[in-house]
């Protein structure tokens, strides 16, 4: 079973590969890690692609969903909606990303307020322990 939350250096590369697919309109094609499910059909490869946006009234921003197409190497595969980009001017880039975790609840929120294509700040949900220790 997958686990539920990425790793920091996951969040980094699908980063880049999130902001190159903004920024290009590409597809996207990356080879997952290495693990000990791999031998007995664990994900061997993904891909990305671009839902269908939300058009939200103004001033709200355009809701893009980013789907991940993951490859099994049993020849099964499955899609899930991995990432979700935010365009706040209607240029058709992303200004703010949401990394998903499987359940859909928001793991980090990458913010790029300069449109290079680069995250200029992450922000992540408080953990359960955090939130409770600020009461």
């Amino acid at each position: 079973m997958p686990a539920l939350t990425r790793s920091f250096r996951e969040i980094r590369k699908l980063t880049l590969v999130v902001a190159l697919f903004a920024a290009g309109g590409l597809s996207a094609c990356a080879a997952g890690d290495a693990g000990p499910d791999d031998a007995l059909g664990g994900e061997t490869h993904y891909t990305l692609k671009r839902g269908d946006a939300k058009v939200h009234p103004k001033p709200l921003p355009t809701e893009v969903p980013i789907l991940v197409d993951h490859f099994h190497g049993d020849g099964t595969n499955s899609t899930t909606e991995g990432f979700r980009g935010w365009d706040f001017n209607g240029d058709g880039r992303f200004e703010m990303v949401d990394v998903l975790n499987e359940d859909g609840s928001v793991q980090a929120r990458l913010f790029d307020f300069d449109e290079d294509g680069r995250t200029d700040l992450t922000r992540r949900p408080p953990t359960e322990t955090q939130a409770k220790g600020s009461r």
